[in-house]
Order: C-alpha cells, then structure tokens, then sequence
C-alpha cells in the first residue's frame, strides 16, 4: 500500500495507508484490494524538520533550529 499526505485530525497529524492495482494490470478477477485503513500516524519529522501545513515535514530556514517538531523553528543562538 501507500500512504496519503498528512493531515491534521484534532491534534494529531495522521495519514491514510490505500491500496491500488499496479498498472498495467493484466489479471481479471483475483482477489479484492484491502480496504483503506484510515488514521496512521505520521512519522516523527528528523532533527532541523517542523511539521508544517498538512503535517508534512519541512526543514527549517538556515540560521534556525527546533526540538520539537510541533513548534515553530527558533533562530539559532550567537555563536553556533
């Protein structure tokens, strides 16, 4: 399967996981897709990432920093 983009539900940032036939499909019949299985977590972002819009991890601007992916990127201190 594959997953859809993150997006915000309540507090969380979650994603759905979908399945789809590979093209070209060249068997009839068969089995039955899964059904999409909503509301996984996404992943954690990595160290200088923020969660932005949609729960997509995005890097921080040079100069900046954050500890936690949830908050907004800090200016770095004096000197580092």
């Amino acid at each position: 399967g594959k997953y859809t983009e993150c997006r915000v539900e309540g507090q969380d940032h979650v994603r759905d996981k979908v399945y789809e036939w590979l093209e070209p499909k060249i068997c009839a019949g068969g089995e039955a897709l899964p059904p999409t299985d909503p509301n996984k977590p996404c992943p954690n972002c990595g160290p200088g990432m923020r969660q932005g819009e949609g729960g997509a991890c995005v890097p921080c601007a040079p100069g900046t920093y954050t500890s936690d992916p949830s908050e907004a990127c800090l200016e770095c201190p004096a000197g580092s």
